[in-house]
């Protein structure tokens, strides 16, 4: 497979306004080539503080819209496709696995307010929780004091890969359910690497990652100002849920 990924900038000196994604798969029956662009519409960074020592990340778009094309090898022309979607980015200078072992966002799919949560776990078992609202590419609501009550475990997935089914959300500002619905896609990402190379690599990074992308329904409320009172929201989204080692 190969993957390209650009930011495009309408000028040097201006804000990104997009981000460019093109990925060619191979396979020995067949093979194809997505293309898309976000907007980058709603972006921010977590509050200072929240994220590990050493650890950065940050949300380029969220609830952003997407158009692209889809080419197969035996398709006659392109399939245009549009929709909404949300692009993270993270970096370190330390090995991740020393800092975060086990990352998960969910974001929602609805055009008019956007909502994403983001938890990170570090290895010491601290928990670390951002979630924010966004209305037409800016955040109208933000809190890192979220508690988090996780229950029941989502079908086909590995035992030492905890996926919750279930989660209960409560603070001052901020309550209800998020519930992992349906499987979309699992994998170790080290799979696709031939032996014994993959192994080479699993005992130099220390690392056992796995990946996995849910179908969410929320049934939550925000108090969206000091005051105001508590805005219901419900709705579906997607979660991925990331994994550096087994839990």
């Amino acid at each position: 497979a190969i993957f390209d990924g650009a930011v495009v900038h309408r000028s040097e000196c201006s804000r990104p306004e997009a981000f460019r994604v093109s990925f060619i798969a191979f396979h020995h029956k067949s093979s194809g080539q997505l293309s898309l662009r976000f907007d980058l519409a709603g972006g921010a960074r977590p509050p200072p503080g929240l994220l590990p020592d050493r650890y950065a990340a940050e949300t380029l778009a969220a609830n952003a819209p997407v158009q692209g094309t889809l080419k197969l090898a035996d398709m006659a022309a392109p399939l245009e496709t549009r929709g909404t979607g949300a692009v993270t980015h993270s970096w370190t200078s330390e090995p991740e696995e020393e800092l975060v072992v086990r990352r998960l966002d969910f974001f929602t799919l609805t055009p008019e307010l956007g909502l994403q949560l983001s938890e990170f776990r570090t290895p010491e078992g601290d928990v670390r929780r951002w979630l924010r609202a966004t209305r037409a590419g800016h955040t109208v609501f933000e809190s890192s004091a979220i508690e988090l009550d996780a229950s029941g475990h989502l079908a086909d997935t590995p035992r030492r890969y905890p996926a919750e089914a279930k989660l209960r959300l409560g603070g001052k500002a901020a309550g209800g359910e998020l519930t992992l619905d349906r499987l979309l896609h699992q994998q170790d990402p080290l799979e696709a690497i031939p032996q014994p190379l993959r192994s080479l690599i699993r005992w130099s990074l220390s690392q056992q990652p796995y990946q996995l992308w849910t179908t969410a329904s929320y049934d939550l409320w925000l108090q969206l100002a000091p005051g105001e009172a508590p805005t219901p929201l419900r709705g579906e989204g997607l979660a991925a849920i990331s994994f550096l080692r087994p839990q």
